[in-house]
């Protein structure tokens, strides 16, 4: 059998004579170094279990259906992902450490879940008091911010690719009237990442609960507030059914994150094609995604208004001082122990900067008209 390394030079059919028979020849040359190459390229199909912190019967999970489904088209379903739900095979607070042994190839999942064991993580589930997705989404792909959280996920054995940004979060469902600061005292407040840091210095008792779990804890009185996401997605798993009232803005979090976990050794097996067709579904999904939901959080807004036992309102201006204060302290504290988070913290601060003159040139002030 001829290798593919080199193309035929005699088919054993016909003489190839000078002159009339070159064209032939080109032909059979041209055939053969196709069906190489074709050959060469064909990798088998391969499924790959994929962890999540979310549901798929859930706005989210069929998103994140959708985008696998996507991602198996564009790999000429050589690259299949395959959802679990929360749960189903490790608790969500292990991901990090099973995609990087190897225990599983693939996580979607959010960075909320492991502040506590990779510091660096807590930039990139929710920067409280910080510009909404616009910002993030050039600063990760235009700017340093996926480079940066890769070299910390390097040693971990570990890629990241951001496969999904909702818009600013609500601050939240609480059953008890939040007046002041000092009405956080004794708050059993479900919220991750850098959020429960803030609300725990005024003295909030803080809890990371998995999604799948948050509707019973808060509907049995295991907790007396939680934050989950925006309103769309809050409404979705009926959690305006469980609290009195419903607190904005989202300081904690101007855009929740999903991303796409996988093992560096798994990562390494895909072809470069197949990797650059990842990364581009991802990418075209943040936006797309994005819009999707900012239109459905309009939606849910108007819904949940008309539900009367639930109040929708602001959180008083002195408590969202007292929060922006306290959560100054938190980064400070958090870029002196961790060289990464100030690295990363300058980094985006820098970016902001960068954009402010066109920012300042472009702003319309302009009065409504009734």
């Amino acid at each position: 059998m001829t290798s593919c390394s080199e193309a035929p030079t005699d088919t054993g059919l016909l003489p190839l004579q000078p002159g009339r028979n070159d064209m032939l020849k080109r032909t059979v040359l041209f055939l053969a170094a196709t069906l190489c190459l074709g050959y060469a390229s064909t990798a088998p199909a391969k499924s790959y279990n994929t962890v999540s912190n979310l549901s798929q019967v859930q706005v989210q999970g069929q998103m994140a259906l959708d985008i696998f489904k996507q991602i198996e088209e564009q790999t000429q379903g050589r690259v299949k992902l395959v959802w679990h739900d929360a749960g189903d095979m490790i608790p969500v607070n292990m991901h990090i450490n099973s995609v990087s042994s190897g225990a599983v190839p693939c996580a979607f999942t959010a960075f909320a879940y492991f502040g506590g064991v990779l510091p660096i993580a807590n930039i990139y589930s929710g920067y409280p008091f910080s510009p909404d997705v616009e910002t993030w989404i050039q600063w990760l792909h235009e700017g340093e911010g996926l480079s940066i959280l890769q070299e910390t996920l390097d040693p971990l054995n570990i890629v990241a690719l951001p496969i999904m940004a909702t818009p600013r979060e609500a601050g939240g469902f609480f059953k008890r009237e939040i007046r002041t600061p000092e009405d956080f005292k004794g708050l059993r407040f479900r919220i991750g990442g850098w959020g429960g840091e803030v609300a725990a210095r005024l003295g909030a008792a803080i809890s990371q609960i998995p999604a799948t779990e948050l509707y019973l804890s808060m509907d049995r009185g295991r907790i007396d507030a939680m934050e989950f996401s925006s309103p769309a997605l809050d409404e979705s798993w009926g959690f305006d059914k469980l609290a009195e009232y419903y607190y904005f803005p989202g300081w904690h979090q101007p855009v929740g994150w999903e991303w796409l976990l996988i093992n560096k050794k798994v990562w390494d097996k895909f072809d470069p094609a197949d990797q650059q067709a990842i990364r581009h579904v991802c990418r075209t999904n943040l936006m797309d995604n994005y819009l999707k939901l900012l239109t459905m959080d309009v939606q849910a807004v108007a819904r949940m208004s008309e539900n009367k036992n639930l109040h929708i309102t602001r959180f008083p201006d002195e408590v969202l001082v007292a929060l922006e204060n306290s959560w100054k302290d938190v980064l400070a504290e958090g870029m002196q122990k961790h060289p990464e988070i100030k690295k990363a913290h300058d980094s985006f601060m820098n970016f902001v900067e960068s954009r402010r003159q066109l920012e300042a040139l472009q702003e319309l002030s302009f009065v409504e008209g009734k």
